[in-house]
């Protein structure tokens, strides 16, 4: 989010605290899950804990 203004697509575990985490550290909170989403394997960009969908962040400006 410092270098790249805009949306940024990344797997999120779906626990709050993760998600005020990253809004202390980045400004950016999670603005939607693609409606065509599919599960997936990966891993929570904060936790590295079990994701299973790629949300969209954004910084509100």
């Amino acid at each position: 989010m410092n270098e790249n203004k805009g949306f940024i697509k990344s797997f999120w575990c779906g626990n709050p605290k993760c998600e005020a985490m990253i809004k202390a550290e980045t400004k950016a909170t999670t603005r939607c899950l693609p409606p065509a989403a599919k599960k997936e394997k990966g891993k929570c960009i904060y936790c590295q804990k079990a994701a299973e969908y790629q949300w969209y962040f954004a910084q509100a400006y």
